[in-house]
């Protein structure tokens, strides 16, 4: 069964980390799992539309107060959609401390 989850939402991650130049990365599909691993407090991920069948993997991955992680489907136009699959988290989240 195919299960579709919208990413309108930012996910904003936060915790104490070293002081880094905050930086916005754009990815797509095919390469966002590889700019996860990238980002460090106050930076941004902002997801092209498009389907994500890789799931979001967010393993030690922290901000820091003042300074989220953010990461963000498009604006406008299409979204950006994570495709559940059977047997597998669609989104994984461990060790991180989130700021609302």
């Amino acid at each position: 069964m195919d299960h579709r989850i919208g990413f309108a939402a930012a996910i904003a991650l936060a915790a104490s980390a070293g002081i880094a130049q905050a930086a916005a990365y754009e990815a797509s599909p095919a390469d966002y799992r590889q700019t996860v691993k990238l980002l460090q407090p106050g930076d941004t991920l902002l997801l092209a539309a498009g389907d994500y069948r890789e799931g979001l993997t967010l393993h030690e991955l922290s901000g820091a107060p003042g300074r989220p992680i953010v990461i963000a489907g498009p604006e406008q136009g299409g979204s950006a959609t994570f495709v559940a699959r059977a047997g597998r988290n669609t989104v994984s989240i461990v060790r991180f401390a989130a700021i609302c």
